[in-house]
């Protein structure tokens, strides 16, 4: 859990839909809350009134449960490595040597432009990003249920995913895992609707 997470509470609304995303459950509305509690290390009741809005949990029991619901630290450690290997990429495209850029990058068309494309699923209440590579003979298809709700160019690929983490920075508060079932790829990618909305089309291109 990031500093700035721990500064946000979620509502009973978001956390019964955290808890059904990333946990399980039939529906939002239909929640193993029992399961779930002893996840937690506290009583049904427990979970069921935070669910209802009459009582909150303590700091410890807030940060067991981001814990449970939102990505794993490694996960983000990995992603906060990934994204100073991006800013090496876009050194090296970038530059007057830039022709002389690996061929794994070059054949990957990284160096080509590239589009950050935001999309949301109004079933599950989120948001998440995609970064395909704007010429391309099939275009890549969005996953079921998902919509596009805004789409930027850039001119490689490094600098689309730079955006994309800074995107993921922002929401960081409102990011959850979610079960695999629902969402196979991109799962530690996601963020609640209910975070302050972001529009992409403003970020640096």
């Amino acid at each position: 859990m990031s500093e700035d997470a721990g500064r946000y509470a979620w509502s009973p609304a978001q956390l019964r839909q955290a808890i059904w995303l990333g946990y399980g459950g039939r529906s939002a509305t239909a929640l193993p809350t029992r399961a779930f509690a002893g996840e937690v290390g506290v009583s049904q009741r427990t979970v069921q009134r935070w669910l209802a809005g009459t009582s909150r949990p303590n700091p410890a029991h807030a940060a067991r449960l981001r814990g449970l619901l939102t990505p794993p630290a490694d996960v983000l450690a990995r992603q906060a490595k990934d994204r100073s290997h991006l800013q090496a990429q876009l050194i090296a495209i970038r530059s007057p040597r830039g022709r002389a850029i690996s061929a794994q990058v070059r054949a990957m068309g990284w160096h080509e432009p590239h589009r950050l494309i935001h999309l949301t699923h109004t079933g599950y209440g989120l948001n998440r990003l995609m970064v395909v590579i704007l010429h391309s003979v099939k275009p890549a298809p969005i996953p079921p249920g998902w919509a596009v709700t805004a789409a930027i160019t850039y001119e490689n690929r490094p600098l689309a995913l730079i955006a994309k983490h800074q995107i993921l920075e922002q929401v960081a508060p409102w990011r959850i895992a979610v079960r695999a079932d629902l969402l196979a790829k991109g799962r530690h990618e996601a963020w609640l609707d209910t975070a302050p909305p972001i529009d992409i089309t403003t970020l640096p291109h």
